[in-house]
């Protein structure tokens, strides 16, 4: 925990990146679901699925964090972010 895939060849601290936007699929269903803690209904090993939402949550919640969206959530549009 507290590290993200930077790219294909290694890691890079969180909390030393610049800004950035996190993009999770199937950690969760919207942003109801780290904020609130509700792990998604399909998970095979709910201790896992809460252990993936509360790094998305920590993360998400990160100063340099500009957006946090998951892929499922009904209630993005479509919208520009830039990374500044």
């Amino acid at each position: 925990m507290g590290t993200y895939p930077a790219d294909r060849g290694g890691y890079v601290p969180w909390h030393v990146a610049k800004k950035y936007v996190l993009l999770f699929s199937d950690g969760g269903y919207a942003t109801k679901s780290w904020q609130e803690m509700i792990p998604p209904g399909t998970a095979l090993d709910e201790a896992q699925a809460l252990q993936s939402l509360s790094w998305i949550r920590e993360t998400s919640l990160h100063e340099n964090c500009i957006e946090s969206l998951a892929n499922h959530d009904p209630d993005v549009t479509p919208h520009v972010i830039e990374l500044t």
